[in-house]
């Protein structure tokens, strides 16, 4: 919520972590933020998620903006079907 206060008109925030689940490099899952767990906190403190073309093989991305910045064709769920995820 602090960053609504410093954040450019426009402004996205932006976070990359480890998918949830055992690999062969990175932290150990207990170390990692399940993406639904991200998404949930983002939501609760007035974020919403946005579009993002970014795909990385062990990380995921997520897009936010402040709720009252987005409109109803950017939220992640059809992102994630375009996807495939």
């Amino acid at each position: 919520r602090r960053l609504a206060g410093v954040l450019a008109p426009g402004g996205r925030i932006v976070v990359v972590d480890w998918e949830k689940r055992r690999d062969t490099i990175g932290p150990e899952p207990a170390h990692r933020l399940a993406r639904e767990q991200v998404l949930d906190e983002m939501r609760r403190a007035g974020y919403r998620p946005v579009e993002s073309n970014a795909r990385l093989a062990h990380q995921y991305v997520l897009v936010f903006a402040p709720a009252a910045a987005v409109t109803g064709s950017s939220e992640l769920a059809p992102l994630e079907q375009r996807h495939g995820q």
